[in-house]
This record gives structure tokens, C-alpha cells and sequence, in this order.
């Protein structure tokens, strides 16, 4: 309203301006050119006396008609700019009143003169209940105000101290935009962001000062979204390091344990430490696999699988896990709920979040299981980084159990994060779940109210097409001649290579070794006739395993690989290197495990 004021005021100084004007002209003129006629045509003083009277009545009748007249029009040019000016009044209050952002202006010394609709709305006060009053303490927290002040009168070297403490860069034509946290009448918080400007006169001097605020909460909510994405994507790329070059640490561990307890009998002193060596190897070794599930790194046997039929027939399974005293229900789509997915992980999925609800139920309780087919918007995946839009299958863990509090939270996934007693849980349940979700190209979301349980709903990609899973292929039985095979060994860390090698020697095999790609390359080439199995690592200098066995194959077509690592990406197995001609094992693996397959691959080769 401070605007139309002061045109109202312009109008009104012009226009009187102009009448006063036109009136002195117009007296003037009067005045000379009468008195000279009357001069030049009367000479009789009488006469001249009496025309001069008549002349001043004259006078007054046309100035007051002149006056009329020029009050008239310009009334009307009033009229016509007051009309103007209130529907500009009306369209500056319909831009106030429906405008997306808080818009609050104030008087030099910071007094609320004005407070839009969307500022009650974001604030929870009436505009009567502010206007006329100081900002500053009002609706901001007094700690972030005191933040500011002492950061600003650093700068400037002087105290800067209440309302200045908002508008000091306005004030100095310096940009002016900041986050801070309003305090709601109700007393909860609110995060904004805040940008203020300056409103000056056409001298220059500041006649008020107007605020823009915009709700930045859901921004906030992506933005520490997205930094705690990437702090998992960080330790999981840790615990994926840690995991391969610990399996590459325990390989040589079940190997030499296993072979020195071999000779002895079971009740030999040597053959139980032996074995206690291996028991903890055995330990170590799904400890490492849990890491590996968490940063993604293990090797999924991906097909398609029903998410009703899956959670249908491991629920026994739950029912002899879980305490007696907590129920399992379950709640299935009422059509197939298609998904590609490794079979094993979904039912390690369910296992580990029913274990997680069982330690969350003091007591009697109960655990829901639910299926079922859902669209996923853009507005979701918005929020949800790392998924796009589409069809999701869902897959709902549910207890009644004392919830997960607001501290806690941010946490849950993180590997070894735990808030049970020491020694119950390796912190690695809910960081296994997550890996892998975020494998099979899915999300995972959370609910809980403290005291009222926890939900975990889990999208999965919804599978179209026909089961395009892997079969389960029965070899014949190894040829007796296989163990007399040749076989090619590339592995560039020394220990696991000299181990492999004596394991593969000591089943009979001949065995050529590697300990970087291009030697193997040299090596296939000098005896391409008599190589019948490539055993290969698949994370290696100059090339990895994949791009290894290609180049051989050009010097020998059709040789089977056994690729092995426990460092190793679905993607780069995915990518071209698991055909009909390859396997993979996982670091650490048993003797038993690595003849297995060596024996059956080579069944499978006819044993060249």
C-alpha cells in the first residue's frame, strides 16, 4: 500500500501545480492587457472608473469558471488514476495472496507491515497477529540469529546485532540469501531459505525491506538422501576392498588346513586344531560374504522367480526360526508377482528382517508378510534416488515390535551399526538387506514409530517374459581320464597361485601357470593343443579374467573357464563372460568345492 500512497501523492501535487499555474498566467494577462486597452480607449476617469469595477466583476466570474472547468477535468484524470491504481491495489494483493512463496515486508527498523497468505499458511500466525511487530525473535531460532550476528560483525569488524543482522547486505547491495529455521506457532520447526531485499525511494534511501521465504524441507530430505546414498556407496566400496583381499587371505587357509589334517585320524590332536582352523575360516568366510552382499559384489544365479510361491514355501522355514511366541502371517497378491531375481538372497531378504523383527518383540508379537504389484511415479522416484519409473513388485516385512527411533535411523544399513547388546549380532543383518536390494536393481523403504513397529516394503523390478532363469544343468560323471588334463592357472596374487597349484597338482592335474594376463597369453600359444581348462582370477592388472579368456579363445576356440575371485561384480559376469562355456567359484573356496567343478567342467568338455 506504500506504493499507491505515494502516487496519489505525485498526482495530487501535479496536478495543482498546473491549476495554479494556468490561474497566474491567466490573472496576468488579464491584468496587462485590460488596463492597456481600457487606457488606450477611455479617457474619461468617471467612465474609466466604473468600466473598472465592471472589469473586476468580470474577472472574478471567468477565473471562477476557469477554475471549474480546469478542477473538472483534472478531478477526472483522479478519478481515472484512482480507478487504476486499485486494480493495480487488487492485482498486487491476488499476486500476495496466491503467490507460492511467504512474502513479509517491514519498515527501515524492521516492524511486519505486511504478510501474505502463504506466510500464514507457513507459519501458522494471521497476518493481524504480526503486522506491527519485530521479526527477528518472533518466528527464527535465537541460537541461529546469534550464529549469524557473531559471523557478521566478524566480517564487518563492528557488532551487528538484531534486525541488522537480516538486512546488513541488502542494505550494502550485496545478495542477500540464506537458510535458516523458522519456528512455527505450533512450535515445530521449519527449514527455508530465505532471500531479502532491499525497497528504496528514488533517492536511494531505503524505505522498507521485503522477504521471500520458500519451504526447502523436502530439499533438505533429498539432499541428505542423496549424502547418505553416497556414504553407503562408499563403505560399500570399503567393505567390497576389505572382503577381496581378506577371501584372498583365507584361501590359503582352508586349503593348508584341510591338508594337514587329512592324514590324521579324526581323534589325532593335529587333525582337531586342523579343524578348529577351519570351523573359524568357515566363520570368517560368511562373515566376508555378508560384505560382499552389502557392497554388492556377489555373484547372483538370477532367474524368474514368483514372490508369492518364494516367501509361500520359505515360511516354514521362518516358523522353525522364529520364537513361538510371535506369529507369522502372510498376505499375497492376488496374481503372480513376477520378479528376476537369485532366489537364495530373496529368501536371505526374509530371514534376516524376520530375525531383526524377532530381537525388536519383547514378549508376544507378530510378523506380516505382504506381496504385491505396484507403479512407482516420477514424484517416488524423485525421492528415491537410484530407481526409475515403472512396475515394482513389493515385498512388505512388518512386527510389532518397540520400533526404530529418530536417532537410530539414519544408521540402520550401515555395516556393523548395531543397537542390540554387545555380542548379540554382527551389525550386519539390515547392511545384507540393502546390498542386496540394491543388487537386483530395487529400494528399500522404512517406517517405524517408536513403540509401534516397523515396516520394511521392498520394490523389486517387475519381470515380464518368460522364466528366463538359469537351469540347473546334471553332468555326467567325470571321465576317468580328466584328472590327467592340462590346465591353465592365471592368478597374480602369489599365495593363492602357489596354493591353487599345489591343490590342482596333488589331484593330478598338469598345471601351467600365470601371474599376469599377458604371460598367459604367451603361455596359450605355446601349448594351445594341450590346454583343456582356463582357471582364472578375474580382477587382475593390464586386463581382467573376461577380456583374458577372449583372447585365448582366438588362439583356442571352445576352452572352457573357471573363473575365481571373491572381488568380483555381477556386471562384469553379466557382461559376456558367463556363457555356455564358463563358471565361476568364490574366494575362499574348499578343495572339495574347486574339484567339483573343475571335474564337472571338464566332464562337460568331453575332456579334450
Amino acid at each position: 500500500m506504500e506504493i499507491i500512497k505515494y502516487s496519489f501523492k505525485g498526482v495530487y501535487c501535479t496536478y495543482a501545480l498546473r491549476i495554479v499555474a494556468i490561474y497566474v498566467l491567466f490573472g496576468s494577462a488579464w491584468i496587462l492587457l485590460s488596463d492597456s486597452v481600457l487606457g488606450w480607449l477611455v479617457h474619461d476617469p468617471a467612465m474609466l472608473t466604473r468600466i473598472s469595477t465592471y472589469k473586476g466583476l468580470l474577472f472574478v466570474t471567468l477565473t471562477a469558471l476557469l477554475l471549474y472547468l480546469l478542477i473538472k477535468h483534472y478531478v477526472s484524470q483522479i478519478n481515472f488514476h484512482t480507478t487504476q491504481l486499485k486494480k493495480l491495489s487488487g492485482f498486487q494483493q491476488a499476486i500476495l495472496d496466491n503467490a507460492a512463496y511467504a512474502i513479509i515486508s517491514t519498515t527501515p527498523d524492521g516492524v511486519i507491515t505486511s504478510f501474505n497468505r502463504a506466510a500464514e499458511i507457513m507459519l501458522g500466525y494471521d497476518a493481524d497477529e504480526l503486522i506491527g511487530k519485530q521479526t527477528p525473535l518472533l518466528f527464527h531460532l535465537p541460537e541461529e540469529v546469534s550464529a549469524r550476528s557473531n559471523e557478521l560483525s566478524r566480517r564487518f569488524n563492528e557488532p551487528i546485532e538484531g534486525f541488522e543482522v537480516f538486512v546488513i547486505l541488502s542494505g550494502r547491495h550485496e545478495p542477500n540469501e540464506r537458510d535458516w529455521t523458522y519456528v512455527r506457532k505450533d512450535g515445530s520447526l521449519l527449514a527455508v531459505r530465505l532471500g531479502i531485499t532491499a525497497m528504496r525511494d528514488e533517492a536511494g534511501q531505503i524505505t522498507g525491506y521485503l522477504g521471500l521465504a520458500s519451504d526447502i524441507s523436502e530439499h533438505r530430505q533429498l539432499e541428505e538422501q542423496m549424502r547418505q546414498q553416497q556414504k553407503m556407496e562408499g563403505i560399500g566400496l570399503l567393505a567390497g576392498g576389505i572382503a577381496h583381499d581378506f577371501n584372498n587371505i583365507l584361501a590359503p587357509v582352508f586349503v593348508y588346513a584341510e591338508m594337514i589334517r587329512k592324514p590324521f585320524a579324526e581323534d589325532d590332536p593335529i587333525h582337531k586344531r586342523a579343524s578348529a582352523i577351519l570351523e573359524s575360516a568357515i566363520k570368517a568366510k560368511n562373515l566376508v560374504r555378508q560384505l560382499l552382499s552389502f557392497s554388492r559384489k556377489q555373484v547372483l544365479a538370477m532367474q524368474q522367480l514368483d514372490l508369492n510361491e518364494v516367501v509361500s514355501s520359505f515360511s516354514d522355514i521362518l516358523r522353525r526360526t522364529i520364537r513361538e511366541n510371535i506369529s507369522i502371517r502372510t498376505s499375497f497378491n492376488a496374481i503372480n508377482c513376477p520378479v528376476l531375481a537369485d532366489r537364495t538372497q530373496i529368501e536371505q531378504i526374509l530371514l534376516n528382517l524376520a530375525v531383526n523383527a524377532q530381537d525388536a518383540i519383547d514378549g508376544n508379537g507378530s510378523i506380516l508378510i505382504e506381496t504385491g504389484n505396484v507403479m512407482l511415479d516420477d514424484e517416488y522416484c524423485e525421492q528415491h534416488s537410484g530407481i526409475v519409473p515403472g512396475q515394482y513388485v513389493m515385498l512388505s516385512v512388518a512386527d510389532s515390535g518397540c520400533g526404530i527411533n529418530d536417532e537410530a535411523m539414519p544408521h540402520i544399513f550401515e555395516p556393523f551399526y548395531s543397537t542390540k547388546a554387545v555380542g548379540h549380532g554382527t551389525g550386519l543383518g539390515l547392511s545384507t538387506v540393502y546390498g542386496i536390494v540394491k543388487q537386483h536393481e530395487g529400494t528399500i523403504d522404512v517406517q517405524s514409530d517408536g513403540g509401534q513397529g516397523t515396516s520394511f516394503r521392498i520394490y523389486l523390478p517387475l519381470a515380464a517374459g518368460d522364466d528366463a532363469g538359469s537351469q540347473v544343468t546334471h553332468l555326467a560323471e567325470a571321465a576317468s581320464g580328466s584328472r590327467h588334463a592340462t590346465i591353465l592357472l592365471v592368478e597374480d596374487n602369489e599365495m593363492v597361485m602357489d596354493m591353487t597349484r599345489e591343490l590342482l597338482e596333488n589331484r593330478g592335474y598338469h598345471v601351467l601357470t600365470a601371474h599376469m594376463p599377458e604371460d598367459a597369453i604367451a603361455i596359450a600359444l605355446l601349448h594351445a593343443d594341450k590346454i583343456d581348462l582356463l582357471l582364472s582370477d578375474v580382477v587382475m592388472p593390464q586386463m581382467n579374467g573376461p577380456q583374458l579368456y577372449g583372447r585365448i579363445c582366438e588362439h583356442i576356440p571352445g576352452l572352457k573357464v573357471l573363473y575365481m575371485s571373491g572381488y568380483t561384480s555381477n556386471e562384469v559376469i553379466k557382461n559376456g563372460a558367463m556363457n555356455g562355456d564358463a563358471g565361476f567359484i568364490s574366494k575362499p573356496f574348499s578343495t572339495s568345492e574347486l574339484y567339483d567343478r573343475i571335474d564337472g567342467m571338464l566332464a562337460q568338455a568331453g575332456n579334450r
